[in-house]
């Protein structure tokens, strides 16, 4: 193998070097945008999850209701529960826009789209951990009910 050494002027070296680093860094940028939008991906499908199973919970027993009426007032619990889950998931969307924003444009502003997906993604998250909250407390406040009702006398 031959190698052939150039003399090349400093600056075009260091243009090279520092094109190289660009390069690197615009890669590196890339995939940490691109695993922010996974992670908000992620969130808004437990988001999803949570709704689907609340709904579920909700109308299994319909025709039923519970005989307290603390215990059937307290799955309006699930009203502002929803509400903030709907909220992550809205941010996550968000967050998939301005990377999307950032992919279509030509200048590729990172810092621009990096303020907007922390500031989405930080919001999403508080929404998600307020929104499972709300359902995390109702569901231990249904469960002391469950526990403390008195059984139903056995018919003769």
């Amino acid at each position: 193998m031959v190698q052939l050494k150039v003399a090349m002027p400093g600056w075009i070296h260091l243009y090279l070097l520092d094109s190289a680093a660009q390069q690197e860094a615009v890669q590196l940028i890339d995939k940490g945008l691109d695993s922010a939008v996974s992670f908000a991906q992620s969130l808004s499908q437990w988001a999803y999850i949570t709704i689907g199973a609340s709904v579920a919970l909700l109308l299994k027993d319909f025709d039923r209701k519970p005989k307290s009426a603390l215990v059937r007032w307290s799955f309006a619990a699930f009203l502002p529960g929803w509400a903030l889950l709907g909220c992550a998931i809205y941010k996550g969307v968000r967050v998939h826009e301005a990377y999307i924003a950032y992919l279509m444009n030509p200048r590729h502003d990172a810092s621009s789209a990096i303020g907007y997906i922390n500031a989405d993604a930080a919001s999403q998250i508080l929404a998600l951990t307020y929104g499972l909250g709300i359902f995390f407390f109702w569901l231990v406040f249904y469960l002391i009910c469950w526990i403390s009702r008195p059984d139903a006398q056995a018919a003769p």
